[in-house]
């Protein structure tokens, strides 16, 4: 083994069984910096694409509703007329297809879509190719689209037993020190 062996194996993750696809799995690993950097930019094409006309239309009319942050994309599509529902899909379909290519080529390590003995089949060649030509089965994708996503989620930070100073200006939690203490005291000398 060698260095980047070792390192390779901190940033993959395990497999992962398709719900959706029985028999089938894939491995995600972390976007690189340039995976990053590549998936903002597809990002960002998404955003441009989006017709902003319509789309301040529509906010609009969900705020008269009396817009609320938990209001479903049913209610929302009930309030737009078909126009502005055809120009909002129409203006970002093709770039956010783009963004989902982006994510499967730079956040899946392996995958076992290829010719073989369902059981032993596996591979990490032409993760590209395959990021195009999974998106012609739009619940598959989103299913591994998620599972990438989620293993390129940051991880919750652990917070410290402390969490503030305290009126003494001690950064130790007085509850802890007295526990210090009456273990001491209950130790035999």
């Amino acid at each position: 083994m060698n260095w980047k062996e070792d390192a390779r194996r901190t940033i993959i993750g395990k497999k992962k069984d398709l719900v959706s696809f029985p028999g089938y799995w894939v491995k995600a690993k972390k976007y690189s910096t340039q995976g990053k950097d590549e998936i903002t930019e597809a990002t960002r094409n998404v955003q441009k694409g989006i017709d902003k006309k319509t789309l301040m239309s529509a906010a609009k009319k969900v705020r008269a509703k009396g817009g609320r942050e938990n209001i479903t994309d049913d209610e929302i599509f009930d309030l737009l007329t078909a126009e502005e529902i055809s120009t909002l899909m129409d203006s970002s379909t093709v770039a956010a297809s783009e963004l989902f290519k982006a994510k499967i080529k730079n956040g899946m390590e392996s995958h076992n879509f290829c010719d073989g003995d369902i059981e032993t089949r596996s591979t990490d060649k032409d993760i590209k190719g395959f990021a195009t030509e999974i998106l012609e089965f739009e619940e598959i994708a989103l299913e591994i689209i998620k599972i990438i996503e989620d293993f390129n989620r940051p991880l919750v930070q652990k917070t410290s037993l402390t969490s503030e100073t305290s009126q003494n200006g001690s950064i130790e939690d007085q509850n802890l020190i007295m526990e210090t203490v009456s273990e001491k005291k209950n130790q035999p000398s």
